[in-house]
């Protein structure tokens, strides 16, 4: 009897600690190319996630000057509230072949929605950036640095612009999106 138990003590002691180094629930906070963010991802599969995050969201847009010589760099930060569906489609293969899948360190696709606040933007032309709500879908591209809590993830896709306000409501559209960014995981 007192074997049973060992062994059953022995086993939650194990399952335990796989579970903390697998971990599949997290906060992190990133510093992207152009922003940063706090965000929170909850695994509710091996290869399902949904992630909430709330972010200082950037961009940059380049503009030719017909009128003048040169072009405009124009930047553009805004707060932002976005959930992401995440599925990690070769998370099994990684394992299989012994590579790291620590923090969902995989391959996956991603859809996007996001809420962008016009309030608090910060820009380097005085430009005021619209209330948007944007939906997106993406291939992302999720790694460890070197074992530790950092991570990057790169991400390339295509996203649908509904601007709020009703003069501005004809410049809805699609616009690509290339994202970078740093993170580190708690």
């Amino acid at each position: 009897m007192k074997n049973k138990y060992s062994f059953l003590v022995a086993s939650l002691l194990c399952l335990n600690a796989y579970s903390q180094s697998e971990k599949k629930d997290f906060f992190e906070a990133n510093i992207h190319l152009v922003g940063t963010g706090v965000s929170y991802e909850k695994s509710f599969s091996e290869k399902f996630a949904l992630r909430s995050s709330l972010e200082y969201d950037g961009s940059l847009s380049f503009r030719k000057n017909f009128n003048a010589t040169g072009s405009t760099i124009t930047f553009v930060m805004q707060p932002t509230i976005k959930v992401q569906p995440r599925y990690y489609y070769n998370i099994n293969k990684r394992m299989q072949s012994g590579k790291s899948i620590r923090f969902n360190a995989a391959n996956f696709i991603s859809v996007d929605i996001a809420y962008k606040s016009s309030e608090l933007n910060i820009s380097n032309k005085d430009y005021y950036m619209l209330e948007t709500l944007a939906f997106g879908t993406a291939w992302n591209l999720r790694r460890n640095i070197s074992n530790s809590n950092f991570i990057y993830e790169v991400s390339a896709g295509i996203r649908y612009d509904y601007f709020f306000e009703e003069f501005y409501n004809k410049n809805n559209g699609i616009t690509p999106e290339l994202r970078a960014k740093i993170g580190y995981v708690f």
